[in-house]
């Protein structure tokens, strides 16, 4: 892809041909409810990488129209990798592999239709055994959401025991 602004693409009508959408957009302004109805409307599959809270956020169902997205969570926070020579907030060039953050608890949102219908990808995900293998979950809804991938203002979110927060840390940063 070339490094150009999206927006402009969109407005002069020369999104490339392709087949799937995977992207990790910016966090900020309406970056992220702008590119939801986007991608609801290009008809094409979709996955998208954001932080938790936005299925919290009032503009999110809203975006989304009838699109039911699914979800894919890791198994813990991910954590991000500054790129070789990007200034940090002092200006200083970093080194490759510097700075590592995690600010957000993030995962997937997406929808594979048209090209595989959600109850065929779930069917599949559990047939395979892909939970086991990588340790990731897929989620129908909001509500199968595993506890460590919540909002921290999600009602449904319980706080776990002291001693499994601690163990759930140390599996995260191994």
């Amino acid at each position: 892809n070339e490094n150009e602004d999206f927006y402009r693409v969109q407005r002069e009508k020369r999104v490339p041909e392709h087949d799937v959408v995977v992207t990790n957009p910016p966090y900020s302004a309406d970056h992220v409810p702008r590119l939801l109805k986007w991608a609801v409307k290009n008809g094409k599959p979709w996955i998208i990488l954001v932080p938790n809270y936005v299925y919290m956020k009032d503009y999110y169902q809203p975006s989304l129209g009838n699109c039911k997205p699914i979800y894919l969570c890791p198994p813990g926070r991910y954590t991000y990798e500054s790129p070789k020579g990007v200034a940090d907030a002092t200006g200083k060039i970093r080194k490759s592999g510097e700075h590592k953050t995690a600010p957000f608890v993030s995962f997937w949102y997406m929808d594979p239709r048209p090209l595989v219908d959600g109850k065929e990808l779930f069917k599949w995900w559990k047939s395979s055994g892909q939970e086991k293998t990588h340790g990731c979950t897929l989620a129908s809804g909001v509500e199968h959401l595993p506890g460590n991938m919540r909002d921290s203002f999600d009602p449904m979110r319980k706080r776990l025991p002291k001693h499994l927060r601690r163990q759930q840390k140390k599996t995260q940063h191994a």
